[in-house]
């Protein structure tokens, strides 16, 4: 298994754990600004906030 590969599936395990922590109803969006705004502060980087932002967006 190479580096993006191992570094993809780390992010997928991160995204998981992320989705399951997160209890909200309905995804408003200002929870979801919240989210997007906490993840760039913990220098998550813009393309994985983005990514994730979308993923939690297409599973509502």
């Amino acid at each position: 298994m190479g580096f993006f590969d191992r570094l993809k599936a780390g992010l997928a395990k991160t995204r998981e754990t992320l989705l399951k922590a997160i209890p909200w109803a309905g995804r408003p969006e200002e929870v979801l600004e919240e989210l997007e705004m906490a993840l760039l502060a913990a220098d998550v980087g813009l393309e994985a906030t983005e990514e994730l932002l979308a993923e939690v967006r297409a599973s509502a």
